[in-house]
């Protein structure tokens, strides 16, 4: 049964993702990424709990409540939208294509130059092709770039193209 506080820290919770208009990106990432309360290493080794959450107390505690993970998820969400919004400024972003790109950010990082790719730039340091077709206007054709993204190593990952294919989904939901 869930407690008052439970249910308060839930709703604050859902009040600020819906008011950010981040419900679908929510969605995605708790479909695509579950809820577990215990720490546990991602298919490359690394720390995560939660809904994905790879750093801050959690991990070095090694246990979340409900609460906790949907604090750290609301985080972790404002995060990856900050990131987009960051790194797309000056272009238009469909409602759609901003909760297609939040979880994506969300799930590859904002990456860095001499580190690892990301949503915003490559290790090589150069921009990533969906940011460029973002910002030229041609949002369909970096949506299609999402597929690009489903192999962590040198194989795809059925899970990362399965999650993919739905963020494309909801990339192109309101395009023109």
């Amino acid at each position: 049964m869930a407690t008052t506080k439970t249910k308060v820290v839930g709703s604050l919770v859902a009040a600020a993702i819906a008011a950010a208009g981040l419900i679908p990106a929510f969605d995605l990432v708790d479909k695509f990424e579950g809820n577990r309360s215990e720490v546990y290493k991602d298919p490359l080794g690394i720390p995560t709990i939660c809904r994905g959450t790879t750093h801050g107390p959690l991990i070095a505690k090694g246990k979340a409540t409900r609460d906790e993970c949907d604090t750290a998820t609301l985080e972790d969400i404002q995060t990856a939208a900050a990131i987009v919004r960051r790194c797309t400024a000056g272009a238009t972003l469909t409602e759609g294509a901003y909760n297609a790109w939040t979880p994506f950010a969300l799930n590859v990082g904002a990456g860095g130059k001499g580190r690892k790719d990301g949503f915003c730039t490559l290790k090589s340091g150069k921009v990533p092709s969906h940011i460029r077709l973002i910002k030229s206007g041609q949002p369909e054709a970096a949506c299609k770039m999402l597929f690009q993204w489903t192999m962590p190593g040198t194989n795809v990952f059925n899970g990362l193209l399965n999650r993919r294919t739905a963020e494309y989904k909801v990339c192109v939901t309101d395009l023109p």
